[in-house]
């Protein structure tokens, strides 16, 4: 049987990229699918007419409640989240469909194309990282993502929907993702199933992104979970980068100790690219080899900055922990239940 679809695009600006995704939709639309924009704190204008079901949260609560606020109101078997900056590609929302159809999961997930919209260094290399991560991964996943995802609506009920703890973007859907599959729910990761984002990126704005937004509470759901999810940024070769760039930052702190640090620091940075070089040989074969170097900078950065993020979020971790353990000590033996 051939499930309906509810489409529920959160939106904090309506802009013409927000018009360019609802009118993709539109066109993609079976009898039974809807689309649901959900005006987070925003209103539209008086002159703007859309054949959709427009939803009004009169103050700004972030995309996780703006997404539950849609999900709330949906009559479709299947939730597809679609942020109001991605466009999805022809035949995308049939293939949703198709997925649900042939009962694959409970929830599926997909990426952005290889060709994004915005021109720039920083944007195209930060579109086409997300990309290639994405298509490196695809199959059963531990995880989910909220910019072109769809799950069952019974099981996104089930399991209580988005967190609405996250105020702004961030790590919603991760974590969303976490419970389904603590859960027994089965996640796909389909690489086919592609939205073009219309995003312009600065390099201040991605670095203040990965780190305040995902290095940071990506790492506080690991540590309280206490175990890394496979696949995505957390694969064998992001951990070793990490590893070797934190190490190779030290060396350079040791130079003045002995110039021999200097060698290591340098064998630990070229280790650190290693890493990442499948992800560089994928944006030469997409841009070039010029394109290829000119990102190796900010391959660098990133590294560094998931590394901050993460030692920023296990410091906070430690010192709680050691607070716990402080006051359990001082702790009279009669007030412990």
């Amino acid at each position: 049987m051939s499930p309906g679809l509810s489409i529920v695009v959160p939106c904090a600006v309506f802009d013409d990229r927000a018009l360019a995704c609802l009118e993709a939709l539109l066109q993609q639309l079976g009898v039974k699918d809807e689309v649901l924009l959900v005006l987070d704190g925003t209103v539209l204008d008086p002159g703007v007419r859309l054949d959709v079901r427009v939803l009004h949260l009169t103050h700004q609560r972030g995309p996780a409640a703006a997404r539950n606020a849609g999900a709330a109101e949906a009559r479709g078997e299947v939730l597809l989240f679609v942020d109001a900056d991605v466009v999805l590609l022809s035949g995308m929302v049939e293939r949703v469909r198709s997925f649900f159809s042939r009962n694959l999961g409970e929830a599926v997930f997909g990426c952005y194309d290889d060709a994004p919209a915005a021109p720039g260094l920083v944007s195209q290399y930060r579109n086409l990282q997300h990309h290639f991560v994405h298509l490196t991964n695809a199959g059963p996943a531990s995880t989910f993502w909220a910019g072109c995802g769809a799950v069952l609506q019974k099981v996104f009920k089930d399991v209580g929907g988005f967190s609405e703890d996250f105020r702004h973007p961030s790590v919603e859907d991760i974590e969303l993702g976490m419970r389904l599959t603590s859960a027994g729910h089965r996640i796909v990761l389909d690489a086919n199933l592609r939205g073009k984002h219309l995003k312009s990126w600065s390099l201040p704005g991605m670095w203040v992104n990965d780190f305040q937004c995902r290095a940071v509470p990506w790492s506080r759901l690991i540590l309280a979970g206490g175990a890394m999810p496979a696949g995505l940024n957390t694969g064998w070769a992001s951990r070793l980068a990490v590893v070797a760039q934190g190490l190779s930052l030290v060396g350079i702190t040791l130079i003045p100790l002995h110039a021999a640090f200097l060698g290591v620091a340098l064998a630990l940075e070229l280790l650190a690219l290693l890493a990442h070089g499948p992800l560089l040989c994928f944006l030469a074969r997409k841009r070039g080899l010029g394109f290829a170097l000119r990102c190796v900078p900010l391959v660098m950065a990133y590294i560094v900055v998931s590394g901050a993020g993460f030692a920023w979020a296990w410091g906070a971790w430690a010192g709680q922990r050691r607070r716990k353990t402080f006051l359990a000590a001082r702790m009279p033996m009669g007030d412990i239940a």
